[in-house]
């Protein structure tokens, strides 16, 4: 698989990398416990949509925001070979 240079530049983020790992070794977290990474919220949102733009990883809308759940799709699990 090749990596584009906009997915590339997006995985030399800390803050997106960081998010990008903890989504793939948990398969599934919710809002609330991606939080607890201590990550300003401002970040974290923009990490996550900058994710799920490049079709990394997809999320689960429920009632409450904080419970919003967030997993790796078919794409984000081929690339985590490249990111360990």
């Amino acid at each position: 698989m090749k990596i584009d240079l906009e997915l590339q530049s997006a995985l030399l983020e800390p803050t997106i990398l960081e998010v990008f790992k903890r989504i793939l070794k948990s398969r599934l977290l919710s809002y609330y416990q991606l939080e607890k990474i201590q990550i300003e919220a401002g970040k974290l949102t923009e990490a996550l949509n900058k994710l799920r733009e490049l079709g990394l990883i997809n999320k689960t809308s429920a009632s409450f925001h904080d419970l919003d759940k967030y997993y790796p799709t078919q794409e984000g699990l081929a690339v985590e070979k490249m990111v360990k």
